[in-house]
C-alpha cells in the first residue's frame, strides 16, 4: 500500500478535485451513489491503496481545512479597536491546494471510472513537481500584489530607486520566519558592500582618467 507522502497527498487532492460530483452539491450527479463510489474505486485505484482509506484521508483534508478556513477569517476579522491583517495566509501546506472546495472551481475532466487502470507517469505528482508549481503560482501572485501596491501606494513623484528601496523594505517587513530575514539581511549587506567596492573602483577610474 502506497504511504501518505506530500507528494501523494497532492496527488490525491488533483484526483479528487478532476472529479466534481464526488464534492460539487450543486451538480445534479453528486447525488448518484454508484457513480460517486465508482469515481471513489478509480482514485483509490490510482493511489493504490484501499478505498476506505481514501474516503477516511478526503474526511481528514477536508476537516483540516474548515479549521484553516476559521482561523484565517479570526485573523482577518478581528475587533474595530485592533488592526484588521489582511494578509494574513494560511500556512498549511494543502491550503491552496484545497480552495476548490471553497470556491467551487471545476476543471474539465474524461471520465475514465469506467476503464481499467492504465495509468502512466503523467498521472504521477511527485513532492519536487508540486513543490516547483507552488512556488509559480506564488511569485505570480506576488508580482500582481506588487504592481498593484506600486499603483496604489507609491507615489508618482518618487524616483525609481526610492520605489524600489520600499519595496525591498516591505518585503523584508512581510516574512513571516526570523531565519528568512536574518538571511536575506545578510544577503542585501553582502550586495550593498559589493556594490559599494565597485562603485568605490569606478570612481577611482573616473577620476584618474579626468585628471
Amino acid at each position: 500500500m502506497t504511504a501518505w507522502t506530500r507528494g501523494n497527498i497532492f496527488k490525491l487532492i488533483e484526483l479528487y478535485r478532476s472529479h466534481p460530483s464526488l464534492w460539487n452539491p450543486h451538480r445534479s450527479d453528486h447525488k448518484d451513489r454508484d457513480k460517486r463510489e465508482r469515481k471513489l474505486e478509480y482514485i483509490a485505484q490510482q493511489m493504490n491503496m484501499p478505498i476506505e482509506e481514501v474516503v477516511r484521508k478526503i474526511r481528514n483534508l477536508r476537516t483540516q481545512l474548515q479549521q484553516e478556513v476559521k482561523k484565517v477569517k479570526e485573523k482577518q476579522c478581528v475587533a474595530p479597536s485592533q488592526l484588521l491583517d489582511k494578509s494574513y495566509r494560511s500556512t498549511w501546506c494543502y491550503y491552496d491546494a484545497l480552495q476548490f472546495l471553497n470556491t467551487g472551481d471545476e476543471e474539465e475532466t474524461v471520465d475514465v471510472t469506467n476503464r481499467p487502470n492504465t495509468s502512466t507517469r503523467n498521472e504521477k505528482f511527485t513532492f519536487s513537481q508540486q513543490k516547483q508549481y507552488a512556488i509559480k503560482l506564488y511569485k505570480q501572485k506576488k508580482e500582481e500584489e506588487l504592481l498593484l501596491k506600486l499603483q496604489k501606494i507609491f507615489n508618482r513623484s518618487k524616483t525609481d530607486n526610492q520605489i524600489f528601496a520600499d519595496y525591498v523594505a516591505s518585503s523584508f517587513t512581510n516574512l513571516k520566519h526570523e531565519i528568512s530575514r536574518s538571511r536575506l539581511r545578510r544577503r542585501i549587506q553582502k550586495a550593498i558592500m559589493e556594490a559599494e567596492a565597485e562603485d568605490a573602483i569606478l570612481s577611482h577610474r573616473s577620476n584618474t582618467t579626468e585628471s
